[in-house]
């Protein structure tokens, strides 16, 4: 992948996160809070590095690295497989509190696809429009469940131009 250009060097110049999917945040004016603080749910947001029981499954203490390496700006991703339970979710969002949870946002891969469908087909937005904030932005992006998708073309397409892209910059 070549050399990259450490995460903390590139948010010199950051702009704005993207913006959050609509149940992200709560609307101007109203008194309901969100269920989502980007793109967490509001019980995950004390989900930290300190928090994490590495003795519930040892075998992760790789991925803890990694993620506190990510969170610091030092590796620009971390790719986190694995059994269902083993605390990937939980590594990623106290990764997303070490960088800055207002400076992240998560979002479940299929749920992405579907946002991504939604704006460039409903809306008749044109897809680079649409993806341009997610390929080079330097925010931190967790696509949680990949490999849950759908898997067709399209959707493989579209996560290999968004990471092949984040990768470049």
């Amino acid at each position: 992948m070549g050399n990259l250009k450490r995460l903390s060097d590139l948010l010199d110049g950051a702009r704005e996160v993207p913006p959050a999917a609509p149940d992200q945040t709560s609307r101007a004016g109203s008194d309901t809070p969100p269920a989502k603080i980007s793109g967490v749910p509001l019980p995950r947001l004390s989900d930290s590095f300190e928090n994490f029981d590495l003795s519930l499954n040892p075998g992760m203490a790789k991925a803890l690295e990694r993620c506190r390496a990510v969170a610091v700006g030092e590796a620009w991703c971390a790719f986190l497989s694995g059994e269902f339970g083993t605390g990937k979710t939980h590594l990623a969002i106290a990764a997303m509190n070490g960088f800055g949870i207002t400076r992240s946002i998560l979002w479940k891969a299929p749920d992405f696809l579907e946002w991504l469908r939604e704006r460039a087909y409903g809306d008749e937005i044109p897809l680079d429009e649409v993806t341009k904030a997610y390929r080079t932005q330097p925010f931190l992006l967790v696509l949680d469940d990949l490999g849950a998708e759908n898997p067709t073309d399209w959707a493989h397409e579209q996560l290999y131009r968004l990471l092949d892209a984040r990768n470049d910059h």
